[in-house]
């Protein structure tokens, strides 16, 4: 399997500063493919966000439009992932701290709803991936494992007997990435609209995931698979650190942590030797689907060169814009769409003195 050379190298993680407010300001785009060329533009944007958990909720029925609201302000809850439920007007929310699933709604707020199933090391049940809503409700979540206990856990929120982990899986491949294949249904991200990993209306519950063996290996082994709650398959190979999976019609879309790219993969089987480059972004991390079939992402680590952490919108051409630009952000790796509403989450947390998801007006 051959790849593209990695262009961006995971640097340090250390904790930013709490950002203060947002500013108004541009975002500047470039024009990325395949080719590796790419072309930079600048369009002017604005956007708003309260800090310190103040929120703005409009005048339509209390929806929350805009602000930063802080998560687990009792507790230690560290919020990494999230999905959008778009037909049960839900936010989940994955606990990297405290292997728990959490919702949020515009009338009720935050409520814990599921303790995630770990059957090997407790110690290692945090660190949790993507989410993907089934369609009766499972829950399914990868876990990361540090190279011992990966796994890949469900469990329904009022079904008991729901809940297990998936069989035969390698403890020893790190996981992050899960998301609905086409046929998986709707709610949510990946299979058709709002989350980071995929809500389920209807259909089969084939999803895709990803496993690799290090955090910054080079060694290519990190594989992209088909997961039922029965098992898991190889699907396609040659990655390093494939940390994300979205299915947008009958593309999967590939967020390769290492390399700084994200990659277009058929979704019927056809796969080829060397991976269509979709973009190129620096540490990306989960993805969503955004407005017009755009993808969304977070980013893990600053830019090499000491920049800052951003969230970035990569158009059906492969373009990519910078969103909300000025903001500060400390750790945006979780993203998920509002649709109907047109707004964007984004769960920012450095798990100790800063842990909030935060909202985005986004058309």
């Amino acid at each position: 399997m051959v790849l593209p050379v990695g262009v961006f190298l995971a640097c340090g993680d250390d904790d930013a500063p709490p950002p203060g407010s947002s500013t108004s300001s541009s975002s500047t785009s470039t024009s990325s493919g395949s080719s590796g060329s790419s072309t930079s533009s600048t369009s002017s944007s604005s956007s708003s966000s309260s800090s310190g958990g103040d929120t703005d909720s409009g005048s339509d029925g209390g929806i929350v439009r805009s602000g930063d609201l802080d998560f687990d302000p009792a507790g230690n809850g560290d919020p990494s992932t999230l999905l959008w439920d778009d037909e049960g007007k839900t936010l989940y929310i994955a606990d990297n701290r405290n292997n728990d699933i959490w919702t949020w709604t515009d009338t009720a707020g935050f409520a814990k709803l599921a303790v995630l199933p770990n059957t090997s090391d407790a110690s290692l049940a945090p660190d949790v991936g993507q989410i993907v809503r089934l369609s009766d409700g499972t829950l399914v979540v990868p876990r990361f494992g540090f190279g011992t206990g990966g796994g890949i856990a469900f469990v329904h929120p009022t079904d008991a007997a729901k809940k297990g982990e998936v069989p035969d899986t390698d403890p020893t491949k790190r996981r992050v990435a899960l998301t609905l294949a086409p046929s998986g249904g709707g709610g949510g991200g990946g299979g058709g609209g709002g989350g980071g990993g995929g809500g389920g209306g209807g259909g089969g519950n084939t999803m895709f995931g990803a496993y690799f063996r290090m955090a910054n290996s080079n060694d290519d082994a990190g594989t992209v698979t088909k997961v039922t709650l029965n098992g898991e398959t190889d699907y396609a190979g040659g990655f390093q650190k494939p940390v994300a999976t979205l299915v947008i019609g009958q593309t999967l879309y590939v967020s390769e942590q290492t390399r700084g790219l994200i990659y277009a993969l058929p979704t019927d089987g056809g796969i080829s030797d060397e991976h269509a480059v979709f973009a190129t972004i620096p540490s990306p991390d989960t993805m969503t689907e955004g407005p017009n079939g755009s993808i969304i992402t977070g980013q893990f680590r600053n830019f090499p060169d000491g920049g800052g952490l951003e969230i970035r919108q990569v158009a059906g051409n492969g373009t990519v814009s910078t969103l909300f630009a000025g903001t500060t952000f400390v750790k945006p790796r979780g993203v998920a769409y509002d649709k109907t509403n047109k707004r964007l989450f984004v769960a920012d947390s450095n798990a100790s003195t800063f842990r909030q998801i935060r909202i985005f007006p986004l058309e």
